[in-house]
């Protein structure tokens, strides 16, 4: 492949992660309710977006909203990707969808949790997910992985967090709020 082929795909790339993210704000899932809730395959954060590479493995990479400074962040296949202060949250795929967190900078990749996890949401200190291990109930932790707490027995899902109050749909009630 020559470079002005690899040039032409990659600014492609780079449009098609400006128009996701144009979407994902238009449908109310920008940096302020994206980072709560969402599948977040796609973030930003004042000049930059993290994406989950899926040419790559589904590997975290961040790129300028200018297409430069590309930058690979893990080798994980990363998928609900979330962000708060310098660090990422996200689902490793590649470890049985538990919980992970590393730096914006590719640091401190640590693990969080050992729950099958899905529709995490960050808040403070706190992760809250739902366990695909205990019928799809939510649990929080702490962004250090500690202080695992079981938040209610219920079929739930769409978690979202504001203003210290955790919205979810209840399966099992017909996905009411």
């Amino acid at each position: 492949m020559n470079k002005k082929s690899m040039t032409k795909g990659f600014s492609r790339t780079i449009a098609l992660l400006l128009v996701a993210v144009l979407i994902a704000s238009m449908a109310g899932c920008g940096k302020e309710s994206g980072n709560k809730v969402g599948v977040g395959f796609v973030i930003t954060e004042d000049d930059c977006i993290y994406y989950s590479n899926e040419s790559d493995n589904g590997h975290i990479y961040r790129v300028l909203t200018d297409g430069t400074s590309r930058k690979k962040i893990n080798d994980d296949n990363s998928s609900e990707i979330k962000i708060e202060g310098e660090w990422l949250y996200y689902v490793n795929v590649d470890d049985g969808y538990t919980i992970y967190k590393i730096g914006t900078d590719g640091e401190g990749r640590s693990k969080l949790n050992d729950d099958y996890s899905s529709e995490i949401c960050v808040e403070g200190e706190w992760v809250f997910y739902v366990s695909n291990n205990d019928g799809q109930s939510i649990y929080k932790i702490r962004i250090d992985g500690g202080e695992r707490t079981k938040f209610n027995d219920e079929n739930s899902r769409k978690i979202n967090v504001v203003d210290g109050w955790v919205y979810y749909t209840n399966v099992n009630d017909g996905d009411y709020i």
